[in-house]
Parts: C-alpha cells; sequence; structure tokens
C-alpha cells in the first residue's frame, strides 16, 4: 500500500460564516462557480449533509473519469469529511473545514488515501491533478476577496 497524504491551507477575507455558505453553494454545482477549477474538477452535492453520495469528474484535457464519494460526517457551518465509495480505487478519508482567522477565513482541506503503489490513479492525483486544483482553488478563493 501506498499512502498519498495532502493538507492545503487557503486563506480567504470573506468572514468563515460567508466562506462556509460560499463552499456549501458551490458544491452544489461546481460548474456554476467561477471560483471553483471546472477544467479539472465537477461535483453536485446537492444537499450537504452526511451519508450523501455524490460523484467526482475529473478532468484532464478531453478525458475525464468520475469517481463515487460519501459524505462521511458534516459538521454544519464549519465543513465536512469525504470518504471514497466502496466502487473507488483509493480509501481514505478527507476533511474540508472553514477556519476563522485574523485576516478573515482558511479553508483547510487535508486528509490520505491509501492505495496500491502503482495503480495509475495515484501517479494522476499526485503529480497532475493535487498541484493543479489546489492553486486554481486558492486563486479562486482570492477572487472573492475583491468582491
Amino acid at each position: 500500500m501506498a499512502d498519498i497524504a495532502f493538507s492545503h491551507s487557503m486563506p480567504c477575507s470573506l468572514r468563515d460564516s460567508a466562506l462556509f455558505e460560499w463552499l456549501r453553494e458551490t458544491l452544489r454545482d461546481t460548474d456554476l462557480s467561477p471560483q471553483w477549477p471546472r477544467h479539472l474538477n465537477r461535483v453536485r452535492i446537492p444537499t450537504l449533509r452526511t451519508g450523501e453520495h455524490f460523484e467526482a469528474e475529473y478532468r484532464m484535457s478531453r478525458i475525464s473519469t468520475k469517481l463515487p464519494y460519501v459524505v462521511a460526517e458534516f459538521f454544519p457551518g464549519r465543513g465536512f469529511i469525504y470518504e471514497p465509495a466502496p466502487a473507488h480505487p483509493f480509501r481514505g478519508r478527507i476533511q474540508v473545514s472553514v477556519e476563522a482567522s485574523l485576516a478573515g477565513s482558511i479553508l483547510q482541506w487535508s486528509g490520505v488515501y491509501h492505495t496500491s503503489f502503482w495503480r495509475p490513479e495515484r501517479a494522476f492525483f499526485r503529480y497532475y491533478f493535487e498541484p493543479r486544483f489546489f492553486a486554481h482553488l486558492e486563486d479562486g478563493l482570492r477572487s472573492l476577496d475583491s468582491k
């Protein structure tokens, strides 16, 4: 087994309650949010709550793959934990949380995936998706600052 651990802290000048509301609304359909890196990922979670199943579509040029997830725990106003569903090639647990800061708030996205070392999805996530997605998401959060 090979672990893929990641942790990204993305600052935003919005208050924590406003950032959480933006996140909740965005996850209803990420294609509708100009701040979300839609060219890399699409998610639709109509109701963010414990037990909610959803798919994430990962995009790379003209290729896309949909993978299943489940919201394992929901913390109203603060965040949620999600896990790969049984049909997903990884196991793991990821936490997304909004925290207050002196300058506004922080979107914290961290977790770990467990998978076999030689799975192609491992290389895709670690070397293509992760660095691009979180850099673009952080840029998107900065654009919220100017509103």
